[in-house]
């Protein structure tokens, strides 16, 4: 029998263990060994089965341990993207997606996780990407991969995670018209490609049952066309006295209000419209002013409110429901873009003013930046601020972010030779 032996007229049962096991099992010499009390080789076997038996359990579990040691922990978005249902993620990977969801930088991506885990009603959009890839067999080789490498270079940094409230026309649609907002913006042909790479992605992962949405989001969507795409002459930023002539000129009070909040964060126009009153927290000495829809992932920010406009931000929160928008003039299209009506105002005015072409509402956006930068403020927390994309790996991929109090010295750093709004 295995693992018995008879040695100086003596039975034995012993088993050797691989080396590497031993620092997972309960003994302190090299080998399990023991004296049986037997004098026929039956007698011996009898008395070793279950030494035996429970030796190679607590080899097995070694092993098991030795494995488990040795194996790098999945990250939250591996395990979801290779276990589809609930039931098949370990408590121990549980614990790993539920610190995932806690980790998430705003109130907003943590729901959508939560769904991505719990509901199933939303997917990661990179979940499905190789086996889409796989799908793609009919293809050229080479207009495969290009069709795949638009997808994950374009879409689905912007939507990372799909779901009935993520994947609408109204963020599809603004997803396209931001590449009009590039200083080199791709032809309308390329961003042809990079749309119909994203409408095929969702078209398949419909089909296959991974993305369950009532509607085809893409069939509207309009295309800019190659005018709009083309290289836009560089925006100028205000100086302060442009800036008094202008406030000077509105007569709407609502687009007044509008400016000087832009003036004083840096928000893009159709943000600020899109801000409700449950979007303003009050703090201590202001507001936390929480953009929660933009154009890009890097817009999604928490900046504490300016003094010179706490006063413009209560009289706009009193006696409004949290879901009441604070600007209520907003205009109504099929993209529910409220900014529109106020856009072009404010271009009427200025041009009426003598302002050209380089000169819009979003010139306030570069006025912000111009002030941050000449009161020494760090590119990153200015980037924090007004919601520009972080160009470096370091603090664009890894970092958390600037802490509140960074943020809330480079805003107080903000001031114009203008009357203010305290």
């Amino acid at each position: 029998m295995k693992y018995v032996i008879k040695k100086d007229k003596r039975w034995y049962c012993r088993i050797v263990p691989k080396r590497h096991l031993l620092a997972f099992l309960p003994i302190k010499t090299k080998e399990y060994i023991k004296i049986l009390k037997a004098n026929t080789a039956s007698e011996a076997e009898t008395q070793a089965i279950p030494i035996i038996n429970k030796w190679l359990n607590e080899i097995n579990r070694a092993a098991e341990q030795f494995d488990k040691a040795n194996t790098p922990t999945l990250g939250a978005e591996e395990i979801l993207r290779t276990k589809h249902t609930a039931s098949e993620i370990t408590d121990e990977e549980y614990d790993i997606v539920q610190r995932w969801i806690d980790s998430s930088d705003s109130y907003e991506e943590s729901k959508e996780r939560k769904a991505v885990v719990k509901t199933k009603n939303a997917i990661l959009s990179s979940a499905y990407v190789a086996e889409h890839r796989k799908s793609l067999k009919h293809l050229n080789p080479k207009t495969a991969e290009q069709r795949i490498s638009r997808l994950q270079k374009q879409f689905i940094p912007n939507f990372k995670y799909l779901s009935a409230t993520t994947t609408t026309e109204l963020s599809i649609q603004q997803w396209v018209d931001s590449y009009t907002e590039l200083e080199s913006p791709p032809s309308h042909q390329t961003l042809s490609q990079y749309y119909q790479s994203a409408r095929l992605y969702i078209k398949w992962l419909r089909k296959k049952g991974y993305f369950k949405l009532p509607t085809d989001v893409f069939q509207e969507i309009e295309l800019p066309d190659e005018k709009e795409l083309t290289p836009r002459i560089p925006r100028k930023s205000f100086k302060d006295d442009e800036l008094r002539l202008i406030l000077e000129n509105i007569k709407d009070n609502e687009l007044k209000d509008l400016t000087y909040i832009a003036m004083y964060t840096g928000a893009r126009i159709e943000e600020i419209m899109q801000l409700k009153a449950k979007d303003l927290q009050e703090l201590d000495d202001g507001y936390l002013v929480q953009i929660v829809d933009s154009k890009t992932k890097a817009g999604i920010r928490e900046t504490p409110s300016s003094k010179h406009i706490n006063q413009l931000i209560r009289e706009r929160i009193k006696d409004k429901q949290p879901n009441d928008y604070i600007f209520p003039k907003g205009s109504k299209n099929k993209y529910k873009i409220r900014s529109d009506n106020y856009s072009k105002v404010f271009g009427r005015l200025k041009k009426k003013l003598g302002f050209t072409r380089d000169y819009v509402f979003h010139s306030i956006r570069k006025t912000v930046a111009t002030k941050l930068e000449q009161a020494g403020i760090p590119e990153s927390v200015a980037s924090d601020c007004i919601g520009h994309e972080k160009l470096t790996m370091t603090y664009g991929l890894y970092s958390d972010g600037s802490s509140l109090e960074q943020k809330r010295n480079a805003i107080d750093s903000i001031e114009y030779s203008v009357n203010k709004k305290t």
